[in-house]
C-alpha cells in the first residue's frame, strides 16, 4: 500500500512537471527549438551530455537568434539577436541557479543583484583607467619573462604554447590582486583550472545540475578539497595583510588604500558602512583570479594562432609596432594606445573566438522582449556571444573569416552596438576590460617583436569547447622563431 501510495505521488509529480512544461512551451510556440518530449523536455538533451551543444540541435534551428530548449519543465531561452540582447541585458540583471556552481556568494560576477549593485559601485574605482595603467608595469615585467620561457622551445612544434602563456598570466594576475609573497609559493594553478573544469563539466551536464545527484559524485569530492586548500591560503595571506595592517603606522595605511592592488582595495572598501567580511574578501579575490587569468590567456593565444594562419595580417602588424616601438622602450598607456590595428585584429580575434563565449540571466518577474513576447519570472536566458559575432546578417557572408578591418571606424558605427560583447554588455558587464586590453597588448608586444609564429593548421580545422572559457582543442599547433 505504501509502495502504491509513493508511485501515484512520483506519477502526480511528473504531471506537475509535463503541465508547467505544456504552459510555457505555448507561450513560447512561435520560436524554433528542438522536438520537445513529455517531462523529459527538449530532445537534444537525450543526444548530447552538453547543455550549450548547438550542434546536437537541427540546422534550420542553428540558425535561429532566439530559440528556445526546454530542461525538464525549465525553459531556457538562448538568444544572440543584438535587438532582444540589448533589452534583455537592460531588464535582466539576475543570474539564475547555474552560477551558484561557483560558490562564490558575494563574488563580484556571482552575487545575486542586492549584493553585487553596491558591491559593483564600491570596486569600480579599481578597475578605472588609472588603475589599470598603474598595472602596465607588472604586465611588462611577467610578459618578459614568458619570452625567456619561451627560448627554450624555439624551431620546435612540439610545445602546448598556452600553457606556457596560462601560467605568466595566472602569475600576473595573482600579483595584482595579492602581491603577496605567499600567492606564487602556495596558490596553484592546476587548482584553479581543476575547479573551474569541475563547474563546467557540471554546468553542462544537466543531470549533476541536482545537488542530491551531484553530492554522490567524485567531482564533488574533489571540488571540495580543492577549494578548501584555495580557501585556506587565501585566508593565510589575509591574516597577514591584517597583521600588517594593525602594525601599521598611519601613513601606511593611507599608502595601502591608495594602493591599486584588489586586495588593498578590498581590505579598505565599505559597504552599507561597515568594512567586507574575511569571507567577502575571500571570495572576490577568488572571483576576481577566475576572471582574470583564463580569459586574457586564452585570447592571447587565439591572436598568436590568428596572425600564424594570416601572415598579411601579421605583416601590417609588425609595420605599426616598428613605428612605434623599439625593443627596451618603456611600454606605458600612451604608446598602447597608439596600437589602433593591433587593437582591431585583438578585437577581431575576440569576434570569433570570445573567451566567455555565453553568459546567463534569469527573469525575476514578467518581462516582454521584441520577437519574443511576455515572459513570466523563472526563464533562464543563454546570452550566447559566440552565435552572436558570427552572424552572417550582422558581419557579412565572410562572418567566419579573420578580417581586423571590419573594427575601422567605418564599419563599426555601422553595426548595432550590442552587435559585438566580448566583455558583456549592459550594467553586469565585465569590469576588467581595460585591465584585460592593456594586458593583451603588453603580451602581443614582447611576443611579436621576440618572435615569429607560424602553423600549419587552418581555420577549418580548429577544434572549441564550450566551458566556462572557450577551450581550444588543438594542441601543439605553433611553431616558434626568433625574430
Amino acid at each position: 500500500m505504501f509502495a502504491l501510495l509513493l508511485l501515484i505521488l512520483f506519477l502526480t509529480v511528473l504531471w506537475l512537471i509535463e503541465l508547467k512544461r505544456r504552459k510555457l512551451s505555448a507561450l513560447v510556440k512561435h520560436l524554433p527549438g528542438p522536438k520537445e518530449i513529455p517531462i523529459i523536455g527538449s530532445e537534444f538533451v537525450l543526444k548530447s551530455e552538453d547543455i550549450t551543444d548547438f550542434q546536437a540541435l537541427d540546422s534550420k534551428e542553428c540558425v535561429a537568434s532566439v530559440m528556445k530548449v526546454f530542461l525538464g519543465s525549465k525553459l531556457v531561452l538562448i538568444v544572440s539577436d543584438p535587438v532582444v540582447l540589448q533589452q534583455l541585458l537592460a531588464q535582466c540583471q539576475e543570474k539564475p541557479y547555474l552560477i551558484n556552481f561557483f560558490n562564490l556568494e558575494f563574488g563580484l560576477f556571482s552575487a545575486k543583484y542586492p549584493i553585487w549593485k553596491p558591491l559593483r559601485k564600491g570596486l569600480s574605482p579599481a578597475f578605472s583607467q588609472r588603475c589599470s595603467n598603474s598595472f602596465i608595469p607588472i604586465f611588462d615585467k611577467h610578459y618578459s619573462q614568458l619570452v625567456k620561457l619561451l627560448s627554450e622551445k624555439l624551431d620546435t612544434y612540439q610545445f602546448d604554447f598556452h600553457s606556457y602563456v596560462q601560467r605568466q598570466s595566472f602569475h600576473l594576475t595573482l600579483e595584482t590582486t595579492l602581491n603577496s609573497t605567499l600567492a606564487d609559493d602556495y596558490i596553484d594553478l592546476h587548482s584553479f583550472e581543476e575547479v573551474e573544469d569541475i563547474i563546467g563539466q557540471r554546468t553542462m551536464k544537466s543531470h549533476l545540475h541536482l545537488d542530491l545527484i551531484y553530492k554522490q559524485t567524485n567531482m564533488f569530492k574533489r571540488e571540495r578539497e580543492i577549494r578548501a586548500s584555495i580557501e585556506a591560503m587565501i585566508d593565510k595571506i589575509l591574516e597577514e595583510k591584517s597583521r600588517k595592517m594593525s602594525k601599521s603606522k598611519m601613513e601606511d595605511l593611507q599608502e595601502q588604500s591608495n594602493s591599486h592592488i584588489f586586495i588593498d582595495q578590498l581590505m579598505h572598501l565599505n559597504q552599507d558602512g561597515r568594512p567586507l567580511t574575511p569571507l567577502e574578501i575571500r571570495q572576490n579575490i577568488i572571483a576576481i583570479i577566475f576572471a582574470g587569468y583564463e580569459t586574457t590567456a586564452v585570447t592571447i593565444t587565439y591572436t598568436i594562432l590568428m596572425l600564424a594562419m594570416h601572415p598579411e595580417v601579421e605583416k601590417l602588424v609588425m609595420n605599426e609596432l616598428n613605428e612605434v616601438y623599439k625593443k627596451g622602450d618603456v611600454i606605458d598607456y600612451d604608446l598602447l594606445k597608439q596600437l589602433e590595428y593591433l587593437e582591431m585584429v585583438i578585437k577581431e580575434t575576440m569576434r570569433l573566438f570570445p573567451s566567455v563565449p555565453l553568459t546567463i540571466r534569469e527573469s525575476i518577474e514578467d518581462m516582454n522582449l521584441d520577437g519574443v513576447g511576455c515572459l513570466p519570472k523563472g526563464v533562464t536566458f543563454v546570452c550566447s556571444f559566440y552565435r552572436l559575432h558570427r552572424w552572417e546578417s550582422i558581419w557579412g557572408a565572410d562572418s567566419n573569416k579573420f578580417r581586423p578591418e571590419r573594427f575601422n571606424s567605418h564599419e563599426t558605427a555601422a553595426r548595432h552596438p550590442f552587435s559585438f560583447m566580448p566583455f558583456g554588455s549592459g550594467s553586469r558587464n565585465c569590469l576588467g576590460n581595460r585591465y584585460a586590453m592593456l594586458s593583451i597588448k603588453t603580451g602581443l608586444i614582447h611576443l611579436l617583436t621576440n618572435y615569429k609564429f607560424t602553423t600549419n593548421l587552418k581555420m577549418d580545422d580548429i577544434k572549441l569547447k564550450f566551458s566556462i572559457t572557450l577551450k581550444l582543442l588543438n594542441t601543439n599547433i605553433l611553431k616558434v622563431e626568433k625574430r
